[in-house]
């Protein structure tokens, strides 16, 4: 058999990192096929062993010492780490897509790709779960997410309830990088009809603080104003979720209430725990404070002509 070698170097080389896999091993797979030595990385068989015959074992013990050198050899400095120590070019191969290799790759197809123009259905992900049971609850190697985390923030409504009915409780409280949910996603995107899928299966997640301010859906859908969210979690979220830190987060609910002009919300909030209104929400207020701050909200704090003033102090 002749010998092997590595004739030339990859003009140009690209230097792997996050956001370059696909570019990276497309052409350093290229350049190991042209070398004749890919079928060391793609390998579905057990490497020959010494006792398989002397010949056929040093073959291609060379071919694939000279794989993995080539494959340390252009995946950087940066990255050479996740591959110290492996003793095969297929672990490199493998270490390498596993941790750096985008996560809409990793999880399709239960995800849309818009860039390939692939939009799958929610039977094909119900029909690939049915063989691939586990990748419901995959999660990206740098990210964190799963296939549900990308279906809310791509806006996949109906791939993203296909999901949710195929996942355990347990499945939605998976946290990405961030620690955030998915139903802090859905939270942050303002898709009540999703929201009440998911609380369906686990009203714990509305209790579950999030990061990077601890504050529980309810507060995020607040803040960015998806009303609507809003009052659906406000009628599905325990009192003692408001109550945590001091009470912070049910006072900002009040203070956001009178804001919005949402009275009836701020009124049953205050009777239910007459405590938040002297309570300090995130920003140090308390929602009494806020209510003087907003005197044009009532209208003892607006300028009325001489009848309207006679009729509202009857």
């Amino acid at each position: 058999m002749a010998a092997t070698t590595v004739t030339s170097a990859i003009p140009n080389p690209p230097v792997l990192n996050q956001n370059n896999y696909e570019d990276w091993s497309f052409r350093v797979k290229l350049y190991l096929l042209a070398e004749d030595l890919w079928d060391v990385v793609e390998a579905t068989t057990e490497p020959p062993k010494p006792e398989d015959g002397e010949a056929e074992f040093k073959a291609w013990r060379k071919k694939d010492a000279k794989a993995l050198i080539l494959i340390q050899n252009y995946c950087g400095s940066d990255n050479y780490s996740l591959i110290w120590g492996t003793k095969t070019a297929k672990v490199a191969w493998d270490t390498l897509a596993e941790k750096l290799k985008p996560v809409q790759e990793q999880l399709f197809p239960l995800v849309p790709r818009k860039d390939l123009n692939i939009i799958p259905t929610s039977n094909d992900a119900k029909e690939y779960l049915s063989r691939n049971p586990e990748a419901i609850r995959e999660r990206g190697a740098i990210s964190g997410v799963t296939a549900l985390h990308i279906a809310v923030s791509l806006g996949h409504l109906d791939m993203a309830k296909a999901l949710v009915e195929l996942m355990t409780e347990e499945d939605l409280e998976i946290q990405d990088a961030n620690g955030l949910t998915a139903m802090v996603f859905v939270a942050t995107r303002g898709i009540t009809q999703l929201a009440k899928c998911i609380t369906e299966k686990n009203k714990k997640l509305l209790s579950l603080p999030c990061p990077p301010d601890n504050t529980i859906p309810l507060l995020r859908a607040y803040r960015l104003g998806y009303w609507e969210l809003a009052r659906y979690l406000y009628s599905v979220t325990p009192l003692e979720a408001l109550l945590q830190d001091n009470g912070r987060g049910g006072a900002e609910i009040v203070s956001e209430s009178f804001r919005a002009k949402y009275f009836d919300i701020a009124l049953d909030l205050v009777r239910r725990c007459p405590n938040l209104a002297l309570a300090k929400n995130y920003y140090g207020f308390t929602p009494l404070q806020m209510c003087t701050s907003m005197r044009s909200r009532f209208l003892s704090g607006m300028h009325l002509k001489y009848r309207q003033q006679w009729i509202y102090d009857c």
